[in-house]
């Protein structure tokens, strides 16, 4: 059975994994650049989880509610400010999900056509190319990944700097 791609909405989506990072506003980014030329639909997804702490009288109290909206308002920023260039209209499916960040985007990468991540570049040996959340992902993921490697974000910025001085504002 074939995918219908005469839509530009319809089949499976594209998925980015969005953590505030600027590495994730760069996959987020080159998504917004490629959702069109893709012909898929996007879906956001950004990951919480609230790990109690307790640590005698130094235990520092957390609202797990005022930590999932953290998450809600700084995703919508994201995807706003994303979305500001590009082309032309794109929908982005934004969710937010309680859970460690690779399980979250790996149950995500069911039913994505690609999922598309930014890599902070710690840890060490082949998780510092990646990050290990995005190496969990390479290694257990349902489908193709792309990893927008460190540095893109800047590249990233200072290619759009350079547009904007161009064209004008």
């Amino acid at each position: 059975m074939s995918e219908d791609t005469s839509n530009p909405a319809g089949g499976r989506p594209i998925v980015v994994g969005v953590d505030g990072s600027p590495s994730s506003a760069a996959a987020l980014d080159w998504v917004v650049a490629q959702s069109e030329a893709l012909r898929r639909p996007v879906r956001a997804v950004s990951a919480w989880h609230f790990v109690p702490m307790a640590a005698g009288p130094a235990t520092v109290l957390v609202d797990p509610d005022n930590l999932r909206q953290e998450h809600i308002d700084r995703l919508h920023e994201m995807v706003a400010e994303a979305k500001q260039q590009a082309v032309g209209e794109i929908d982005i499916r934004q969710e937010v999900i309680e859970g460690p960040p690779a399980t979250v985007l790996l149950d995500a990468s069911r039913d994505a056509a690609v999922l598309v991540l930014g890599s902070h570049g710690h840890g060490r040996a082949y998780s510092s190319i990646v990050g290990s959340v995005s190496a969990a992902c390479i290694r257990h993921a349902r489908c193709p990944v792309i990893v927008i490697p460190p540095g893109a974000a800047e590249e990233m910025e200072t290619n759009r700097s350079r547009l904007v001085s161009e064209t004008g504002p």
